[in-house]
């Protein structure tokens, strides 16, 4: 509880949080994908939104290499993307199958069975995400006109939109990547474990959703599923056509 709490305070200030963490992913692969000026576009999410798909789809689109600013899954990514003029595309999922997806995944790796898990552990770890998925979209609603949303469902079935509304809001001329079932399972088939669901992950999603679903944990599920329906509602504002047949 006490590294969450000290992680929300530092977001507050995304350059001292994103020097700190490039200073502790030194010599790791890893510290390429925090935003710098060489950054060519940021893809960034809370976890479990399609982050890894999206930036694998879109480096496969591309006819060069490029820095990709991704997998920080901190809104202050997102901030300092824009106080440096970065391309930006922010992924959402609806927080109740991000969070559960998250927990489970946490679950999975660490070889707990279903039929183990701890009711007490896994409310509060549910209750721990959920307030940082809303942390993460609260602030990134503050630079939502200079970010583009780019929702899960289209994510996965119709990318190519989402980088085209990137291209006309940034000026930019990325290539646009092919949704279809040859092109998204060679992603897939590269891809880590993690990257589509399992009979054992869903095993324990099963196990956890009606925790999900208490009124332990409801508040903070109401908290951050405001927080996506005004994201939501902004997005049916700006794409109507594309909302509305989601």
């Amino acid at each position: 509880m006490f590294k969450a709490t000290l992680k929300a305070q530092l977001e507050r200030f995304p350059w001292l949080y994103l020097t700190l963490l490039k200073l502790k992913r030194t010599g790791h692969w890893s510290q390429r994908w925090i935003v710098s000026s060489e950054t060519g576009i940021t893809i960034e999410g809370f976890p479990r939104s399609g982050n890894s798909f999206a930036r694998s789809a879109f480096v496969a689109a591309q006819p060069d290499e490029m820095c990709i600013a991704t997998h920080v899954h901190s809104a202050a990514q997102v901030r300092q993307s824009m106080r440096l003029g970065i391309p930006t595309m922010v992924l959402l999922r609806n927080p109740a199958d991000a969070c559960l997806s998250l927990v489970a995944l946490d679950y999975e790796i660490a070889g707990t069975r279903p039929e183990d898990i701890s009711t007490a552990k896994a409310t509060a770890t549910l209750i721990e995400n959920l307030a940082a998925y809303h942390r993460f979209y609260r602030d990134t609603l503050t630079v939502y006109d200079s970010v583009v949303i780019a929702d899960f469902s289209i994510v996965t079935t119709d990318y190519g939109e989402i980088i085209q509304r990137i291209n006309r809001k940034c000026g930019t001329q990325f290539t646009t990547y092919q949704n279809s079932s040859e092109n998204d399972a060679a992603l897939f088939d590269k891809g880590g474990f993690h990257l589509s669901p399992n009979e054992n992950r869903n095993a324990i999603k099963s196990a956890i959703r009606s925790i999900l679903q208490s009124e332990a944990v409801r508040p903070a599920l109401d908290q951050a599923e405001q927080v996506y329906q005004a994201i939501q509602q902004r997005e049916h504002t700006q794409y109507p056509q594309s909302t509305e047949s989601e």
